[in-house]
């Protein structure tokens, strides 16, 4: 029997199985062959902007990481339609891109941390979106790494979110 993969182990969350597929949406329609880390942060700051904003001092920055990776001025919810168009009408249905190898390696890392702790057990049900961004931010490529430190990324305070299980206090943002 074949061995499954890590990553097929773990299950994912809706913001991030939703992600995944906003990611694959803006691959093709970059008209990529695989899904790199920009498409899959990209499709993450669209699927839950809001996961992603504990982790920056500054929401411009994060904003500002958003565009450089690709994503338009244009409001979020146009490249949910305009997905959701596509799939509605089975343009595209059962095709997608599959993962480059930086996001498929920064996903197994991640899922690998969520099966088991010390003991064996598993530690997390789920990868959630944070646990992606941390597998971004410390094992997709180096250019990309960079980008994220650069743009203000709290990798700390992530981390920390990432091995407690919860994610942190929103606070009082505007």
């Amino acid at each position: 029997m074949k061995k499954l993969h890590e990553l097929q182990l773990v299950k994912r969350t809706p913001d991030l199985a939703w992600a995944a597929m906003i990611a694959s949406h803006l691959a093709m329609r970059r008209k990529r062959a695989v899904v790199g880390p920009e498409e899959y942060f990209g499709g993450m700051y669209l699927a839950a902007r809001d996961a992603l904003v504990p982790y920056w001092h500054d929401l411009r920055q994060l904003d500002q990481l958003a565009r450089e990776v690709g994503l338009d001025e244009g409001p979020p919810w146009m490249y949910c339609m305009e997905f959701y168009e596509k799939f509605r009408r089975n343009r595209f249905a059962g095709v997608g891109c599959p993962y480059s190898a930086d996001v498929t390696g920064a996903l197994t890392d991640a899922a690998r941390l969520l099966l088991r702790d010390r003991d064996g057990r598993s530690l997390r049900p789920s990868l959630t979106i944070e646990c992606a961004l941390l597998a971004l931010a410390t094992a997709a490529r180096a250019d990309f790494r960079a980008r994220l430190r650069e743009s203000g990324i709290d990798l700390s305070r992530l981390r920390n979110s990432v091995i407690r299980r919860r994610p942190p206090s929103r606070g009082k943002r505007c």
